[in-house]
């Protein structure tokens, strides 16, 4: 069995899906099922923003909107 911290938390980032993410003890990601990349951290403190992930010349470059 593979422990829960070990599997990625991948779900269809919808409006619905957004509105309903709780704050953790933990920060934690969930990755969009749709679009490769794009993922929505949730802080402790309830902040969410949007996260794209890719690459450019082969360097891995990051955004938060």
């Amino acid at each position: 069995m593979i422990p829960a911290c070990a599997q990625p938390n991948k779900r269809k980032l919808t409006p619905l899906l957004v509105q309903r993410l709780r704050p953790q003890a933990r920060a934690y990601l969930v990755w969009d099922t749709v679009q490769r990349g794009l993922a929505l951290p949730v802080e402790p403190s309830g902040y969410m923003a949007y996260k794209v992930v890719y690459r450019h010349h082969k360097k891995q470059l990051r955004s938060a909107t």
